[in-house]
């Protein structure tokens, strides 16, 4: 490991708005996730959180480390956490090849350094569900000290033919389901999958995944993370903003039956990682799974497109086993700034580790989702 001390580099903290134009410039030789990408970060900024900073090491050429933060409220702590907090996944913040071989102590001493001189009103910094390498280039905000995130994200390999994916997936009766599926959308009234083109198809698409999400975590008894209005306007111009870009990393497909979208997913693109961030369905036709109907065929067009990794992101649910042998335990760095900040980071982490306990038990955990549904419904009566 190369200490920072050894590097010409200087550290600093500046508001969020203030570096966007020298960020911009350093891309080049910056290696970044999707949620901290440029695109991302800048777009939170403008539609959801005016309040962001960002903590940079320079060198001689510009930027070698750039991490994006927004500062957000959480009950009596201020917090600084990844723009996008719960949207937010598999995070990697930019950095060069040269910071990647930094040890992740003295690098995040450093971000203390830099958050504490800019916002000395902060208690702590929440760096949730990073992921330990990127482009084989290891994490530097990952350290011995850091947790496992409490929600498994699941994965798995392609390959170039979609029938060598379905050999090893009970690929027959997937086939059968989906003559099955095929024959009843067309009894009514047709249907075609399609990847949003233009800002008015991401518009309606986007706009029909609010409703459709909104409708199943109510259902659930689940919070909306996607209710915010500025929320919404974040996510319409991330994907519209994607729609010219010369390699595009966020794009929109969506199932459409008899004339209405029945089926969304949101997917980013990482090099041949593909990966669907949210989803919605339709479910008041029992007879169909458009959810299945999409994800199935936007893998058979992933094989097709060259695609090595399928994504489904975070989250444990059967629909993604049936077709993912591969599971990601992220990792989340806890840094406390204050007092209050330190009391808060000893409690969290024994909150972390208490629901991954009840996530790694099946049984456990449906208990939990049964009696959080049935404390919404009595909430809202």
């Amino acid at each position: 490991m190369n200490a920072i001390a050894d590097i010409d580099l200087v550290w600093s903290a500046h508001p969020l708005g203030d570096m966007l134009e020298q960020w911009h410039a350093a891309l080049p030789h910056l290696v970044s996730a999707t949620p901290q990408d440029f695109d991302f970060a800048s777009q939170w900024y403008t539609h959801v959180n005016l309040d962001c900073i960002a903590v940079t090491a320079k060198s001689a050429r510009g930027i070698e480390f750039l991490l994006p933060l927004e500062i957000v409220r959480k009950g009596l702590l201020q917090i600084a956490q990844f723009p996008g907090g719960s949207h937010a996944n598999a995070n990697f913040a930019p950095s060069s090849a040269l910071v990647c071989e930094f040890d992740p102590a003295v690098l995040l001493s450093k971000i203390h350094q830099a958050v504490r001189t800019l916002r000395p009103q902060v208690d702590a910094l929440l760096l949730e569900r990073l992921v330990e390498d990127l482009d084989g280039k290891a994490n530097c905000l990952v350290s011995p000290k850091s947790t496992v995130s409490p929600n498994v994200a699941l994965s798995f390999a392609l390959k170039p033919d979609f029938k060598d994916i379905l050999k090893d997936r009970n690929g027959s009766k997937k086939q059968k389901k989906m003559r099955q599926m095929v024959r009843r959308m067309d009894d009514r009234g047709g249907w075609r999958v399609f990847k949003a083109d233009t800002e008015a198809e991401c518009i309606h698409v986007l706009n029909r995944f609010f409703k459709l999400k909104g409708e199943r975590l109510k259902s659930m008894g689940l919070k909306d993370v996607f209710a915010d209005p500025k929320v919404q306007s974040f996510f319409k111009a991330l994907y519209i903003g994607a729609l010219d870009a010369p390699s595009p990393r966020y794009e929109l497909h969506a199932l459409e039956v008899g004339g209405d979208i029945a089926a969304v997913g949101g997917c980013t693109i990482n090099g041949k990682h593909f990966t669907v961030e949210f989803g919605g369905i339709c479910s008041t036709d029992r007879q169909l799974s458009p959810g299945d109907i999409l994800y199935h065929l936007l893998i058979q067009d992933c094989c097709k497109r060259g695609f090595e990794i399928y994504d489904f992101g975070v989250g444990d649910e059967f629909y993604k086993r049936r077709w993912c042998d591969q599971e990601t335990w992220h990792r989340d760095t806890f840094v406390a700034l204050t007092g209050k900040g330190r009391l808060a980071v000893s409690v969290l982490k024994q909150v972390v580790a208490l629901k991954k306990s009840v996530r790694s038990n099946p049984k456990l955990f449906a208990i939990v989702k049964k009696f959080r549904g049935q404390a919404r419904a009595i909430e809202a009566e």
